[in-house]
């Protein structure tokens, strides 16, 4: 009696040891960070389906030049210098910064054009109408996911909780930046917001 208990026991611990196993692959293969994961270890620029973007993407796109080109009469040869970029909303573009005296690695939407709803088709569709090579994009430069968060603005009083406004950010790799700046000419302006913050409080100009 005593030896069958002890199989039965060996029996239900193998049993028990499977059957964790098999939870933790599942754990594994359908968890919601494995995607997130794959797509953060992208650190440095490849080429990405458009149709497999989705928000807080990176992107270079040649902003400025549709932004001109689309506002102005300006007659011109269209200027096709590629821009970083955030997909937002799954469709509309937004232009990043840097702020001067900041972390270099932090980016924040550019003021200028925050209220601007630009979808990504209206650029694409004047991209393909102006660029040289004649080529009909299905892919663009992909710096991977930005890790999004926000950042408090000093105010005259407050803080978070009180009323405070906050700075949307995306933060990236040290290595993705030195790819997209000194290896791919990607532009990334850097502004000098200053007392910017401040007197935004005041309702003070950014510039």
């Amino acid at each position: 009696w005593t030896l069958t208990k002890i199989m039965m026991l060996i029996h239900f611990t193998i049993v028990a040891i499977i059957a964790a196993a098999d939870s933790s692959r599942f754990a594994v293969a359908f968890s919601p960070l494995r995607h997130a994961a794959r797509r953060q270890s992208k650190s440095s620029m490849q080429m990405q389906p458009i149709e497999e973007l989705a928000d807080d993407d990176l992107v270079a796109l040649p902003f400025d030049g549709y932004l001109t080109a689309t506002t102005t009469s300006d007659d011109d040869e269209a200027k096709i210098q590629l821009r970083l970029c955030v997909i937002r909303n799954q469709q509309y573009i937004y232009p990043l910064i840097r702020h001067e005296d900041d972390v270099e690695t932090d980016l924040f939407l550019d003021p200028r054009f925050i209220e601007k709803q630009i979808s990504l088709q209206d650029i694409l569709q004047w991209w393909n109408a102006n660029d040289s090579s004649n080529e009909v994009k299905s892919e663009l430069q992909y710096y991977g996911v930005g890790w999004y968060g926000q950042r408090p603005v000093p105010s005259l009083g407050g803080g978070p909780g009180y009323g405070a406004e906050a700075d949307e950010v995306w933060s990236i790799d040290e290595d993705v930046l030195e790819q997209l700046l000194n290896e791919d000419g990607v532009d990334l302006p850097v502004i000098d917001v200053g007392m910017a913050h401040g007197e935004k409080a005041r309702g003070g100009a950014l510039f």
